[in-house]
């Protein structure tokens, strides 16, 4: 039988279909559910072997980028979204998605119950869309990252800066192998 991929997307989301075809591709069976339709049925997540937040504006990302999306999920159904973590199923956040994930205050840390970081303005206060050089410490224990050394990705955000609640906390996650990738390549992130 082949893992249940849910993909939960929202008003303003626009990457749910590359990110269902990227699932099948790999064998799943998808389901993609609107965040409304979700609220009124939470089980769809239980029922889950994959979970992806896909990218996009959710909600025209007009407070922050993913803050709506993230607060409507954060205040409804943050219990099952755990509950799938503990159950070991993997959460992908792509683009707008991992901004959801970070605002929500699942990542980086989904024990700590509050948001541990976020994302920024770039540094050049302006939106930008290129392809960039992305380094995997060798430490990461990212199911989707593990065993690379570097790749190359499109960004396309205006706020990408990733900017933690502190330097300790972001060492910790670097010791516990939290860092799934990082700008830069050839040892200069």
């Amino acid at each position: 039988m082949p893992p249940h991929a849910l993909i939960i997307r929202a008003a303003g989301t626009n990457c749910d279909r590359e990110l269902a075809h990227a699932f099948e591709l790999a064998g799943a069976a998808v389901v993609v559910s609107h965040l409304n339709l979700l609220l009124e049925d939470p089980c769809q997540i239980n029922r889950a072997d994959i979970i992806g937040f896909p990218g996009g504006f959710s909600y025209g990302d007009d407070i922050a980028a993913g803050r709506i999306f993230a607060e409507q999920l954060r205040h409804r159904l943050i219990e099952p979204l755990r509950a799938a973590i503990q159950r070991s199923v993997p959460i992908i956040g792509i683009c707008n998605g991992f901004q959801v994930l970070i605002k929500m205050g699942l990542l980086p840390d989904p024990e700590s119950g509050r948001q541990q970081a976020t994302l920024a303005d770039n540094a050049s206060g302006r939106f930008v869309a290129r392809w960039v050089p992305l380094d995997v410490p060798k430490e990461t224990v990212c199911i989707w990252t593990k065993g690379l050394s570097s790749l190359q990705l499109p960004i396309a955000h205006g706020e990408g800066r990733f900017v933690p609640v502190s330097g300790e906390r972001l060492e910790q996650w670097r010791r516990a192998g939290q860092i799934a990738i990082r700008y830069g390549q050839g040892g200069n992130p």
